[in-house]
């Protein structure tokens, strides 16, 4: 079951074109500044989560909307995603925290 509050915790759900169609829902709204956003994958997915990162870049740029992202999975694959430079992917759920609130400090 998926509840519908702040933080929203998608549970079971593992389907990167729900996240990113969620992700743009969010970026729509008024009432949300920025999004931080985390996810875990395993080698085999490594380029659905770039497509996923890619979606994501469209929307901070179409939304002028911060978003953050921590990104599991094999070290390797994290870093050939951050290499690319499609959004600001951080080492723990928390820096990628941190990093956005400082985002949101310095926008306001």
């Amino acid at each position: 079951m998926i509840k519908t509050t702040n933080p929203l915790d998608l549970g079971d759900l593992y389907d990167m074109e729900s996240y990113w169609k969620l992700i743009e829902r969010i970026a729509q709204l008024d009432t949300y500044h920025g999004i931080v956003f985390s996810t875990q994958f395993f080698y085999q997915e490594w380029q659905f989560v770039e497509n996923l990162l890619k979606k994501v870049a469209e929307i901070m740029k179409t939304y002028n909307k911060p978003i953050t992202v921590y990104v599991g999975g094999e070290r390797r694959d994290v870093l050939r995603l951050k290499a690319q430079g499609l959004v600001p992917i951080f080492n723990s759920p928390e820096a990628a925290v941190k990093a956005h609130r400082i985002l949101l400090e310095i926008s306001r």
